[in-house]
Protein backbone atom coordinates (compact mmCIF):
# COMPACT_ATOMS: atom_id res chain seq x y z
CA UNK A 1 0.00 0.00 0.00
CA UNK A 2 1.49 3.64 -0.79
CA UNK A 3 0.75 6.77 0.72
CA UNK A 4 0.23 10.01 -1.50
CA UNK A 5 1.52 12.86 0.06
CA UNK A 6 2.05 16.51 -1.59
CA UNK A 7 4.50 19.35 0.41
CA UNK A 8 6.67 22.09 -1.78
CA UNK A 9 10.10 21.43 -2.55
CA UNK A 10 13.71 23.56 -2.14
CA UNK A 11 11.99 25.96 -5.21
CA UNK A 12 8.24 26.27 -3.16
CA UNK A 13 6.97 23.90 -5.79
CA UNK A 14 4.51 21.75 -4.75
CA UNK A 15 5.80 17.97 -4.88
CA UNK A 16 3.47 14.46 -5.31
CA UNK A 17 5.60 11.29 -3.72
CA UNK A 18 4.56 7.90 -2.37
CA UNK A 19 5.35 6.92 0.80
CA UNK A 20 6.42 3.15 0.49
CA UNK A 21 7.66 2.10 4.15
CA UNK A 22 7.12 3.96 7.35
CA UNK A 23 9.10 2.52 10.52
CA UNK A 24 8.60 3.86 14.40
CA UNK A 25 10.55 3.48 16.81
CA UNK A 26 10.61 4.08 20.64
CA UNK A 27 13.19 5.21 22.73
CA UNK A 28 14.07 6.44 26.17
CA UNK A 29 16.77 9.04 26.08
CA UNK A 30 17.92 9.70 30.15
CA UNK A 31 17.79 13.57 30.97
CA UNK A 32 21.08 15.30 32.11
CA UNK A 33 18.83 15.73 35.56
CA UNK A 34 16.30 13.78 36.65
CA UNK A 35 12.41 16.10 36.70
CA UNK A 36 9.96 16.21 39.41
CA UNK A 37 6.43 16.64 38.20
CA UNK A 38 3.68 16.09 40.97
CA UNK A 39 4.81 12.90 42.92
CA UNK A 40 7.25 11.65 39.97
CA UNK A 41 10.70 11.57 39.26
CA UNK A 42 11.43 11.60 35.61
CA UNK A 43 14.73 10.50 34.77
CA UNK A 44 14.34 9.07 31.46
CA UNK A 45 12.19 10.90 27.97
CA UNK A 46 10.40 8.64 26.46
CA UNK A 47 10.65 9.79 22.46
CA UNK A 48 9.55 7.64 19.37
CA UNK A 49 11.35 8.05 15.98
CA UNK A 50 10.10 7.67 12.95
CA UNK A 51 11.51 7.11 9.72
CA UNK A 52 10.00 7.22 6.41
CA UNK A 53 11.00 5.97 2.81
CA UNK A 54 9.52 6.93 -0.83
CA UNK A 55 9.45 4.62 -4.02
CA UNK A 56 12.31 6.93 -5.25
CA UNK A 57 14.52 5.76 -1.92
CA UNK A 58 14.39 8.98 -0.57
CA UNK A 59 14.83 8.73 3.68
CA UNK A 60 13.38 11.01 5.51
CA UNK A 61 13.89 11.32 9.99
CA UNK A 62 11.38 13.05 12.34
CA UNK A 63 11.00 12.65 16.68
CA UNK A 64 8.47 13.30 18.56
CA UNK A 65 8.47 13.72 22.47
CA UNK A 66 5.82 12.67 24.61
CA UNK A 67 5.45 15.74 26.81
CA UNK A 68 6.63 18.69 24.52
CA UNK A 69 6.48 21.06 27.46
CA UNK A 70 9.10 19.10 29.18
CA UNK A 71 11.85 19.81 25.83
CA UNK A 72 10.76 23.32 25.27
CA UNK A 73 9.15 21.94 21.87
Amino acid sequence: MFVMAVFPNRLGRKQMFKISKIDAFGVGLPLKAPIKMSSVVIDIAENIIVRVEDTDGTIGWGEATEAPTMTGE
